[in-house]
């Protein structure tokens, strides 16, 4: 007698590069900042993109058997920072936040959260 096992192999890895431009990343990003308290770290906001893009599962070529990590493909994590500096010049975002006054903590400005708000009405 033959047992036959059936293994699924189930691979984790991080997401591949996002496949959108960057009005559509600069929305993702937008969707991800804070508009209750305003102060945040560049690193937990790539991961809130990281979540809703498996989420959502339409910004990227999904693999059969991956389970994504919530990482970031470098290139994006670049585009983002980019992103990010072109809210700073804007005036919507200043770096640091209540106890750090440096990058990688951030904060919404006054006039970053009337934007952000003017958005989702």
């Amino acid at each position: 007698m033959h047992i036959r096992m059936n293994y699924s192999s189930i691979f984790n890895k991080d997401l591949p590069e996002l496949c959108i431009n960057k009005k559509e990343l600069t929305d993702l990003v937008c969707d991800a900042l804070p508009t209750k308290s305003n102060s945040f770290d560049f690193v937990n906001l790539l991961t809130a993109i990281a979540r809703q893009c498996i989420a959502n599962k339409t910004k990227f070529n999904l693999e059969n058997n991956v389970e994504y990590n919530e990482v970031l493909d470098g290139t994006d994590k670049v585009r983002i920072r980019e992103i990010i500096w072109d809210l700073i010049i804007l005036r919507y975002l200043t770096l640091g936040d209540y106890y750090h006054d440096t990058w990688p903590h951030l904060s919404v400005t006054e006039s970053g959260i009337a934007f952000l708000v003017g958005r989702i009405s």
